[in-house]
């Protein structure tokens, strides 16, 4: 990321602060959620900056005209202000799913054999779904140059692995901006009550500069337990899956200690505090195992629309 579009993020995430309260307001309880990120065109990321509003329900807010296509935001030292168009996406409200059972578990995209870890389950008008990244239960539309995905679209078929067997589900929804997440509706909600081998508390909805040097704990599905220390929190990083480069935005940094880096097939894995809390999921390592960089659950709910029970 070059030094001017960082410097626009800044400004951009502190219009966003100054203005969350008003909208919450404004929206009611039809918002859930708003983030800087690029415009998406057909489903694909566009190059401009944008404000995305995340909402349950996206006719009520298009009909009404209350999100404008555009905000001006000032900018010191410019005699006009800078127009930044809005985006609308519809994502519904989840629920977070306090049962831990399978968290780390494998979690699959049949038709092209993308692996990764299961971080965390949420519910839905009473039906099951499961967190993972974009990159792995969404890997077939990455590979067609699509960026997002919303419900209603027919999804791909994914699938968990458990010791009992392969639950199987869709693709239902997934972001690949300026995160790297997803989330897909699963069968046989009967299994989410089973125990899990690591139970998973309390999650972590805010993260700040308390967060920093705390100890962790990485769950993947190859990676069962290795440790880490969080090194820093509002990181961005670029990175690239199947030719699309993106700038991922609000990450944890941590750096790992016993047991090594983390390992491939390891992405979505929930990292824990040592209290047992869920803190993050994980998205990226650095090439020599340096360092690695978790996504918040403090982000994913509010870009998915999560509510917490």
């Amino acid at each position: 990321m070059n030094a001017a579009t960082n410097k626009k993020y800044e400004l951009l995430d502190a219009f966003v602060d100054a203005h969350y309260k008003k909208w919450r307001t404004k929206f009611s309880n039809n918002m859930v959620g708003v983030h800087v990120g690029r415009k998406a065109v057909d489903g694909k990321q566009g190059t401009r900056l944008s404000i995305v509003f995340h909402v349950v329900v996206k006719h009520d807010i298009e009909k009404r005209h209350l999100i404008p296509k555009y905000y001006e935001v000032k900018v010191m030292g410019r005699k006009n202000p800078m127009r930044v168009p809005t985006d609308v996406i519809e994502t519904g409200k989840l629920q977070l799913q306090t049962s831990g059972a399978y968290c780390g578990a494998t979690v699959q995209e049949m038709a092209n054999w993308a692996r990764g870890s299961l971080g965390f389950f949420a519910r839905r008008n009473g039906h099951l779904y499961f967190c993972s990244n974009a990159h792995v239960i969404g890997y077939g539309h990455l590979k067609k140059g699509f960026q997002r995905f919303e419900p209603g679209t027919p999804g791909t078929e994914v699938g968990v692995y458990t010791d009992e067997g392969r639950l199987t589900g869709a693709l239902e929804e997934m972001i690949f901006d300026d995160s790297d997440i997803a989330i897909a509706r699963i069968d046989g909600m009967r299994h989410v009550n089973r125990t899990p081998e690591w139970p998973i508390g309390p999650y972590v909805l805010e993260v700040g500069p308390w967060v920093k040097n705390r100890s962790v704990k990485i769950y993947g599905a190859n990676t069962k337990g290795h440790t880490g220390r969080v090194e820093n929190y509002n990181v961005r990083k670029t990175v690239s899956k199947k030719g699309v480069e993106v700038d991922l935005t609000s990450l944890l940094r941590i750096q790992p200690l016993v047991n090594g880096p983390t390992q491939e097939g390891d992405s979505g894995a929930p990292i824990v505090l040592d209290g047992n809390e869920l803190l993050a999921i994980l998205v990226a390592a650095e090439p020599d195992g340096s360092f690695i960089y978790g996504i918040p659950i403090q982000r994913i709910v509010t870009l998915l629309g999560i509510t917490p029970l």
